[in-house]
């Protein structure tokens, strides 16, 4: 039919409106279709999250039940002098992660506090309430105070295999806990950030319900009838030592008018320590006897420190008045384990063997009078306090090692856990 060309206008422009609302409409419906598919996926990725933590509670064995025991500082078993002022920055506890591993669940039970009393810290000796999931035996990892870059990884996922390879590294003594790097290619800290002494600890002990009562206990054998257990000891991931110096008195003496001669003073002009160890396991590795492996360790030992580090601000005299009894405190500082040496007097387990040559560590002592000695150090352990006593005579320097109190610093290893060699803190 031929319409009137007004006509034909007015048809086309009823027309035009109808195609453009098609088209959007085909455009919302293939928008909405892809909104649809988008938010499936996510559904699906959500369902199989839920899925995955619903796995994962049945797999750690239901609903978890409360342990309490108390973390120890074991650095005092370095002992001070008396001419030592205690450092509590050794001993203190500002943050603690907990590991609780067994055979039967897929991952660990995890306790942290990140901020122990609020950031203060405590004095050495920390309660824990931990939730366990299961009984039977569980092998614990203890860490408190990890720098920096060794706390990122400390989640509640974290394998086993991570925890034990983890290295601590430091490129150099420290003589200041705040210079501990927080890094992990271990240059010195140089901010005021401190996250404390590094502590850590590794042991095996055996969970046991009560049956009289809610709640659960460690006995360090796999019998529920042996005595409760109710402290873990961490130990300093670190080695200590420090350096002392005296007058050696030399017989007989010279005599002015009957009267001994006074004796020259000498000065120390310098200190320095050499082929030191960098690096090393963070997490302590042991023997089936409970002491620690050294060969094991010496392992990730791999770095060495061969540059001389000066351990003096500036030069000491030694004067007449300091005898073998009253004995001048010229420095200490902190070092990593070095397996590498030989054992010191007394000690029964041997260090690994030098077979390289720069592997046991040396210190060096210059004196004003031209005289110059190098020492070699016995194999240091972490949590060891090593005394450096150097008696200078006219004619001789005299060194000798020596433990605290002439003993093991690190004790018998027995996991920390018999109560005959390990007095337990009251609940």
């Amino acid at each position: 039919m031929d319409y009137p060309s007004s006509i034909r206008r007015l048809m086309k422009q009823a027309i035009l409106p109808h195609l453009y609302i098609q088209r959007n409409l085909r455009f919302f419906l293939f928008l909405l279709w892809a909104l649809t598919l988008v938010s499936c996926e996510t559904t699906c990725e959500e369902c199989e999250k839920c899925e995955e933590c619903e796995e994962g509670e049945e797999q750690q064995g239901g609903n978890p039940t409360r342990l309490t025991f108390y973390v120890v500082s074991q650095s005092t078993q370095s002992g001070q002098s008396q001419s030592e002022a205690a450092d509590l920055e050794e001993r203190k506890i500002r943050t603690i992660y907990i590991y609780a591993f067994d055979d039967h669940h897929t991952f660990p039970d995890f306790f942290e506090d990140p901020f122990v009393n609020h950031g203060y810290g405590v004095d050495g000796v920390y309660r824990v309430n931990m939730d366990i999931h299961g009984t039977g035996q569980k092998r614990f990892y203890l860490i408190a105070n990890p720098p920096k870059y060794i706390q990122t990884q400390l989640t509640h996922r974290i394998s086993e295999g991570t925890l034990r390879s983890m290295i601590f590294c430091m490129q150099q003594p420290i003589q200041q806990l705040s210079q501990i790097p927080q890094n992990a290619d271990g240059t010195l800290n140089t901010s005021k950030e401190n996250t404390g002494f590094p502590l850590s600890n590794q042991l095996t002990g055996y969970i046991h319900r009560y049956s009289n009562r809610e709640g659960l206990y460690l006995t360090h054998e796999d019998n529920p009838g042996s005595t409760a257990i109710t402290t873990l000891p961490l130990f300093r991931a670190l080695g200590k030592i420090s350096v002392y110096a005296y007058r050696e008195t030399a017989a007989p003496q010279p005599t002015v008018g009957g009267t001994p001669a006074p004796q020259e003073n000498v000065t120390i002009t310098n200190l320095e320590i050499f082929n030191y160890t960098c690096d090393g396991y963070f997490i302590p590795r042991r023997t089936p006897g409970g002491l620690l492996d050294l060969e094991a360790m010496s392992k990730k030992e791999v770095k060495v420190g061969i540059q001389p580090v000066p351990l003096l601000k500036e030069p000491i005299t030694v004067t007449s008045n300091y005898t073998s009894r009253n004995q001048l405190r010229l420095t200490y500082f902190y070092v990593c384990q070095n397996s590498y040496g030989k054992a010191i007097e007394g000690e029964i387990n041997p260090g690994v063997p030098d077979t390289e040559g720069n592997r046991t560590t040396k210190m060096v002592i210059n004196l004003s009078d031209g005289r110059r000695s190098e020492i070699s150090l016995p194999y240091l352990r972490r949590n060891d306090h090593l005394h450096i006593r150097i008696g200078i005579s006219l004619n001789v320097i005299k060194i000798e090692f020596e433990e605290w109190n002439l003993n093991t610093v690190t004790p018998d290893w027995d996991d920390g856990l018999d109560p005959n060699k390990h007095p337990q803190t009251n609940q």
